[in-house]
């Protein structure tokens, strides 16, 4: 049998920055360069995601949606591939502030799912989180919650 299978193909879907990609692999998330995938995303544990928090919310979902137009997907389907809730957890584990401050800034950019609110909770109150931390974590979630419930 010939032919080539077209989920073997990296397909580089949005640039994380440092010459990282998030791309398509056999139907997976990968992160790579622009050439090639070189690790498979972890959905439960997306440690690889976390450079996605070092751009602006709007930037990265605005990027995906571009992508999925080419792509011919519907509206929507790109972002759908990222595992937004396990990323905001996968914050809470790393105990950095780096990540936690970044992980705020989307949340104050409208990230206001559950899983984001929860983990706003736990850096609130998170000993290892630094004092300017909490304060912002407390404030973020009080405005999603807001947010989530107003609508």
């Amino acid at each position: 049998m010939g032919g080539s299978d077209s989920s073997a193909v990296w397909d580089p879907i949005l640039y994380m920055g440092a010459g990282a990609w998030l791309g398509i692999l056999r139907g997976e998330l990968w992160t790579g360069d622009g050439s090639t995938g070189k690790k498979p995303i972890d959905m439960d544990n997306p440690v690889g995601l976390l450079p996605l928090l070092e751009h602006s919310r709007v930037a990265v979902l605005a990027g995906l949606e571009s992508r999925g137009r080419e792509s011919g997907l519907p509206p929507g389907s790109m972002a759908s591939l990222i595992p937004f809730g396990a990323l905001a957890h996968c914050v809470a584990e790393t105990q950095s502030n780096y990540w936690a401050k970044a992980f705020l800034d989307w949340v104050s950019q409208g990230w206001d799912a559950p899983e984001a609110i929860e983990v706003c909770d736990y850096l609130s109150r998170s000993s290892w989180t630094s004092q300017e931390v909490r304060h912002k974590a407390s404030h973020a979630m009080h405005l999603a919650v807001e947010t989530l419930y107003s609508g």
